[in-house]
């Protein structure tokens, strides 16, 4: 047993150190979210659509950048968001080249409903790339509560198709090797509990007595 464990150990090390040798030799990513512009929402709606949208876009397979964390590096640049797709190029642009972004995520939301009635969102999230100097975007037209959807498909749209890089493939052979000494700890304990009983038989089964008592 104690074998056929630490060969299947040996095979899941061989098999990660592999897929890092065969990974394609990328570079680190690194993608940063400016924040929202928001209009007409409360303080509490807003904090609850922010939460969302970090959920969406910081991911475990790039370097992930908050606003604040931007903001540090460099005063950000005003965004008009009626300007036309040209103007907003440049500006994401700027911000990328200054804070070595390769991927620049911003979003602009408003409450269209009226006063004192259900919050309904309509919205964007854009994504700029540097590399290709283009700009994405996803409309959102929701009601806040009903979020959960739109962010799986800004998922599946604007961030699962940004490129792994050595960041992630770092971080998840690090876990899969805790795995594996986890795997071997547990085998090596067990294999010298079940030694232990076959050199000593009779010291799990307590001690014997005479059947016939004592006269």
């Amino acid at each position: 047993m104690l074998i056929l464990l630490l060969s299947a150990s040996i095979i899941m090390q061989n098999n990660v150190i592999f897929a890092q040798k065969t990974q394609p030799n990328t570079k680190l990513v690194n993608v940063g979210y400016l924040g929202e512009s928001l209009i007409n929402i409360n303080e509490k709606n807003q904090s609850y659509l922010s939460q969302k949208l970090l959920g969406a876009l910081n991911q475990n397979y790039y370097e992930f950048y908050d606003s604040q964390t931007i903001d540090k590096k460099t005063k950000l640049t005003p965004i008009s968001f009626d300007s036309n797709e040209n103007e907003l190029k440049a500006v994401l642009n700027e911000i990328a080249i200054n804070v070595n972004l390769d991927y620049v995520f911003v979003s602009v939301f408003e409450n269209i409903a009226p006063q004192n009635e259900r919050p309904m969102l309509k919205g964007k999230v854009f994504r700029y790339n540097l590399s290709s100097n283009e700009i994405f975007n996803y409309e959102i037209l929701s009601y806040i509560e009903d979020l959960d959807m739109h962010m799986k498909n800004v998922k599946n749209r604007l961030v699962e198709n940004i490129p792994r890089s050595v960041y992630g493939m770092k971080k998840n052979r690090n876990f899969l090797l805790l795995g594996v000494l986890l795997v071997v700890g547990m085998a090596l304990n067990q294999s010298f509990e079940d030694l232990g009983k076959y050199l000593n038989p009779g010291s799990s089964g307590g001690s014997s007595t005479d059947p016939g008592g004592t006269n």
